[in-house]
């Protein structure tokens, strides 16, 4: 659900809003916090300015309602080694939200990249298939063999449903 506004020029700037709604009212300060978490957002989109990121805002009030502290948000290019760096940087936190990559094109590099920095491989489960071939019918999508990407994922990781999407999370 893109919106596009006016940019530098004549060149429209893609305004990103989640798909799902995480609204929250404003928190007060004192809220308790307990797991600390780290936002990634992944795309060369996000770094040229053709599309402005606000998924980390609305992340983070979401974390932040429920007791989650997010002590850092970066945005990073599609690159396997920008991403795995990124991971690699996320040491001194609990939990670790990635934006963005998950999609069948050459540029989707999230899976790879959490597996590489797991140091373990990246593999295609049967659940996943299944999760992405429900998605594509829910659109009345046959499966293309490039949508298959969607469903690799780093092995040992569980999968996190997607009720908005095509690719499932882990």
């Amino acid at each position: 659900a893109a919106q596009t506004l006016k940019g530098l020029g004549s060149r429209p700037i893609n305004f990103v809003r989640p798909l799902r709604s995480m609204h929250v009212p404003d928190l007060r300060d004192d809220v308790g916090v307990g797991l600390r978490a780290e936002i990634i957002c992944i795309g060369d989109e996000l770094l040229t300015g053709g599309t402005v990121e606000t998924n980390s805002a609305e992340i983070g009030r979401f974390l932040r309602r429920r007791g989650v502290a997010v002590r850092r948000a970066v945005s990073v290019a599609d690159s396997l080694a920008a991403i795995v760096g990124a991971l690699r940087e996320a040491t001194e936190v609990d939990l670790c939200v990635i934006t963005g990559g998950l999609g069948p094109t050459s540029d989707d590099l999230t899976s790879s990249a959490v597996a590489k920095a797991a140091g373990v491989g990246c593999g295609r489960l049967a659940e996943a298939v299944a999760e992405v071939e429900a998605a594509l019918a829910r659109r009345g999508h046959e499966l293309d063999p490039i949508q298959l990407r969607q469903a690799e994922v780093p092995v040992g990781a569980a999968l996190i449903k997607n009720p908005v999407g095509i690719a499932p999370g882990f």
